[in-house]
Parts: structure tokens; C-alpha cells; sequence
């Protein structure tokens, strides 16, 4: 029979009573309905978290996410997330699990030892799994941490439709690392001695490999990719221009016009916002 925590802020958090001593083995699975403008931080798990924003808007890290998302949670990585002031319909689930197969089960899905935001493919399979692995209670005469391995299971073949192939562009290590340090990391300041580091090679080597790979050097691409989140913040946040730039790691009001607008066909950040909300009144 599971344990269940009714812990305070409208979370629902399940433990299995007999934890696996086996190569994978899950060790809560959780449900959060959190009010506007709630804020949580969590501790740094040894565990792999998978966790799902079924609806509502939060910022996650400094990132924003829309539902429906899939969030990656690598091991030793820190959970912070502010519900958006406006946002009256947040739901959250949540599977950590652990074991020595554990990083297996992570490569073969694509994912790899840094966390990521993905969006999330059939969010209402999602939702039906995950409300039965809180709330069944039929399971009372097996072991309940098979049942929820069989979960995690049925779980990850959901994912697994949303989850990029990224061995698909015949990218190197380096490069994919590159890339997952930059998807992560964004809102900070970076530079590629930064990214060097992350891969133990050169600058120039770093430089070189990135480049033959992604047809664009790391730089370029980083900063198309702050412009790519900003565009998402301005379309569907009501954020100020000045904290959307601080949001995606261009400090500086004039600055990140200017990088928007080589970015973005010489379009101001104000005026797409203006175009996109029109596009969205035209289309309602």
C-alpha cells in the first residue's frame, strides 16, 4: 500500500512501502495544483526527475515554460519554479527514480546528464498515468514498487514521442554538449572559454568542431537562441522588454533590441509583440 503525504500547498506525494533494491527502481511520484504566484525550491536529488506541466505557465530557472512541458531534472541539478501571477490552472506531476540502469534508460531516450525543457506530446495519456500511479488503489496485494516501475515505464514510452532524436544530425559529443550547456544555461552569462571547458577542448578546437557541425559558431548560435526564447516570452507573457532581456541573458535595454532585430528581420521586440497579439485576435 502506498504512502501518501498530503503535504501543504495542494501536493500529493507518493512513496512505495517496500523501496526495489534493483537496477530501477522509483522513489516518488507526485502531484501538484498550485495556486498563482506560488514559488518553490527544491534540494539537489541524486535522482533522475521527470516532471510534467499538464497546464498553466510557470518559470522554471529563469525560463519560462507553457504547457504542456516535459521537464528533464538531470541528478545534483536544483529545482526553482514561480507560478505566473496570472496563472490560475497550474498542474504539475512528477517521477524521480534511481537504480544503475537508471543512466541506460536516460541515453536511450536522448536525454543526457543536463536538464532541458521539452514540449510535451499527449499531455492527456500523461495525465491519466500519472492520476492512476497517485490515486489507484487497487494494487493493495502486489508490490507497490512494481507498479510503479510499471509506470515509469508506460511513462517513458509517452515521452519518448516527444523527446528530440538528436543522434538524427549526426552531431558529435562535443557539439550535443555544447548545445545542452547553452539550452540550459542561456539566461546567464556565457563565453565560449565557458564551453571549451564543458567539452575539455581548445577554444579554437571547440570553435572548429561546433562550426562544421552547426554550420554557424557557438556564439551565433546562442544568441539566436535567447532571441528564440525572448519571442516566446513576449508572445505570451505580459513581462516587461526589459526583463524579458534580463530573462534570456542579454542585459541591457538597447542591447537586446539591437540583437533582436538582427535576429528577427530588423523587427523591434515591441512591434512583434504588437503583430503576434493581433495574429492571435485574428485568429479567435
Amino acid at each position: 500500500m502506498y504512502k501518501v503525504d498530503h503535504a501543504p500547498s495542494y501536493a500529493q506525494i507518493v512513496y512505495p512501502e517496500n523501496p526495489l533494491k534493483e537496477p530501477l527502481a522509483v522513489t516518488e511520484i507526485g502531484q501538484a495544483l498550485q495556486p498563482a504566484g506560488f514559488a518553490a525550491e527544491t534540494a539537489r536529488s541524486n535522482n533522475y526527475i521527470l516532471q510534467c506541466v499538464i497546464s498553466g505557465s510557470c518559470t522554471y530557472n529563469n525560463t519560462f515554460v507553457n504547457a504542456p512541458a516535459l521537464i528533464y531534472v538531470a541528478p545534483g541539478s536544483q529545482i526553482k519554479y514561480h507560478v505566473n501571477e496570472s496563472c490560475n490552472d497550474f498542474c504539475l506531476f512528477w517521477i524521480k527514480f534511481g537504480g544503475e540502469m537508471a543512466e541506460n534508460v536516460i541515453n536511450s531516450l536522448g536525454l543526457g546528464q543536463l536538464s532541458e525543457i521539452i514540449t510535451l506530446k499527449h499531455p492527456e495519456k500523461v495525465k491519466s498515468v500519472f492520476s492512476a500511479l497517485v490515486s489507484d488503489t487497487d494494487y493493495n496485494e502486489v508490490n507497490d514498487s512494481l507498479f510503479m516501475l510499471s509506470g515509469l515505464y508506460r511513462l517513458l514510452s509517452i515521452f519518448s514521442v516527444s523527446i528530440p532524436q538528436k543522434s538524427a544530425k549526426n552531431l558529435s559529443a562535443y557539439t550535443q554538449t555544447i548545445l545542452d550547456y547553452i539550452h540550459i544555461n542561456y539566461p546567464s552569462r556565457i563565453c565560449e572559454k565557458d564551453m571549451a571547458a564543458k567539452t575539455n577542448l581548445s577554444i579554437n578546437y571547440m570553435h572548429k568542431i561546433f562550426l562544421s557541425d552547426m554550420k554557424t559558431t557557438p556564439i551565433n548560435y546562442l544568441n539566436s537562441y535567447r532571441i528564440k526564447r525572448a519571442k516566446e516570452l513576449l508572445r505570451d507573457t505580459d513581462y516587461s522588454i526589459a526583463k524579458v532581456s534580463t530573462m534570456v541573458g542579454i542585459s541591457g535595454g538597447d542591447y537586446f533590441c539591437r540583437v533582436f532585430r538582427k535576429y528577427n528581420g530588423d523587427v523591434s521586440p515591441t512591434s512583434f509583440r504588437k503583430r503576434t497579439r493581433m495574429k492571435l485576435i485574428d485568429n479567435n
